[in-house]
């Protein structure tokens, strides 16, 4: 019964552990379109600038999952 229960919390937690995951992954899709949308209009510098930042994100996001 306990197990039952542990395994449960475990799985919502995994759940929620999704969820996140797959919203950071929706917002770095919406931060490739404004980056794209800054290229588009011949802004290179700062479309530059924000490609690099964004670059550091998934290594924040690999430290979520250890």
């Amino acid at each position: 019964m306990k197990d039952e229960r542990s395994s449960e919390g475990l799985q919502r937690i995994i759940a929620q552990k999704e969820e996140a995951l797959g919203e950071i992954n929706r917002e770095l899709q919406r931060v490739d379109n404004i980056i794209q949308e800054i290229y588009n209009s011949r802004m290179w510098k700062i479309a530059s600038l924000l490609h690099v930042i964004k670059m550091k994100i998934p290594i924040i996001k690999d430290m979520g999952r250890k």
